[in-house]
């Protein structure tokens, strides 16, 4: 519903904060966030077939609005460890919230690896 709608970036977000000691900002985290989690949705089949081309918008428009399109380098171990620690996960798999179209989004159970080859 409307919850998992605003949580749209904010999976990856968490744990970017987290593995930079809170040096990247709320904002910074959850654009780059909700690019990562589009192109995931991408990746995984779930955006629709009229909304491919999303994620390559959102990366443009990132900086445009004085936002990052990707994290920066992060410790991989440390990005690791802060999803593992989400309320969301068990046993390596992580609940994202997937966007299926704009103004669309379903919440899927994605493996770790799966949210770490996005970043």
């Amino acid at each position: 519903g409307l919850r998992a709608r605003l949580n749209l970036g904010h999976t990856l977000a968490h744990a970017a904060e987290a593995a930079s000691l809170w040096r990247l900002s709320h904002g910074q985290a959850v654009a780059a966030g909700l690019v990562a989690e589009t192109e995931l949705s991408l990746a995984l089949g779930v955006l629709d077939e009229a909304s491919r081309s999303l994620p390559g918008r959102l990366r443009t428009l990132m900086p445009r609005l004085g936002l990052p399109a990707a994290f920066p380098t992060l410790d991989r171990a440390q990005f690791r460890q802060a999803l593992l620690r989400d309320k969301k996960a068990r046993r390596g798999i992580v609940r994202v919230v997937l966007p299926v179209r704009p103004g669309k989004v379903l919440v899927r159970k994605v493996p770790l690896a799966d949210l770490l080859s996005v970043v």
